[in-house]
């Protein structure tokens, strides 16, 4: 493949950016092409923001994320020097990207699972993310934002989270969280045993969801990814 390195794992990436109030009308403009072609990722889309942690009906206007899984290692290295990243960081006044590999995935994402296909990460100690996505159907919205915040509290108060931010592409119709822990015991309690599996049970109960994903990820160091 023209001396590229081959990847067996994946390779994702999560860039923020933060915009200040003068850029902010620019960046929401940019969500009318959210479906991005980033050369070398095979999956790349622009994600708003919601205020908060994990799913919020309040925007937030100032954060938008990037997601890429890359097909191309070559690619991801530049990443930060292509014109797409370059442009979105010009217009903040702060950025950061978290690289990882997948863990564990399962469900769906616009009918396929974009982080399958890989072999999965190993996991041994130390932090670890996760993202919750799910496409709600519209006749259980009511059911699904009445609960919401039983979901939040207890993220908010769940031992061992680090971050959390809701993002998405289409408001109140399609949410996902994005959460760093400190490991992965930490993320598990409260999957498992917090009140966020009474709602997600009652979730698959009623239907809510017409399409969810759940992807754990292992931060990785860019630089020593292939060695």
């Amino acid at each position: 493949m023209n001396g590229q390195k081959v990847m067996s794992k994946s390779l994702v990436s999560f860039s923020f950016f933060n915009f200040p109030l003068t850029q902010k009308w620019w960046a929401l403009r940019q969500m009318q092409h959210s479906d991005l072609e980033i050369p070398g990722a095979s999956f790349a889309k622009l994600l708003g923001s919601g205020g908060g942690s994990g799913f919020s009906i309040k925007p937030d206007f100032g954060t938008y994320v990037i997601l890429c899984i890359w097909d191309s290692f070559e690619k991801a290295k530049s990443w930060e020097q292509s014109a797409t990243f370059t442009t979105f960081a010009s217009k903040s006044h702060s950025y950061q990207t978290h690289w990882m590999s997948c863990l564990q995935s399962y469900g769906s994402w616009e009918k396929g699972n974009p982080f399958q296909g890989y072999e999965m990460a190993h996991y041994e100690d130390g932090p670890v993310f996760a993202l919750t996505r799910a496409s709600i159907d519209k006749t259980k919205l009511l059911s699904f934002w009445r609960n919401v915040p039983l979901t939040t509290k207890a993220l908010y108060n769940s031992p061992g989270l680090i971050f959390a931010k809701g993002i998405g592409q289409f408001p109140l119709v399609e949410q996902a969280t994005f959460s760093q822990w400190k490991d992965l015991d930490s993320m598990k309690n409260f999957a498992y045993q917090s009140d966020h599996k009474q709602v997600l049970k009652m979730a698959n109960n009623e239907g809510w969801f017409k399409e969810d994903l759940f992807a754990r990820f292992v931060p990785v160091d860019l630089n020593n990814f292939l060695t």
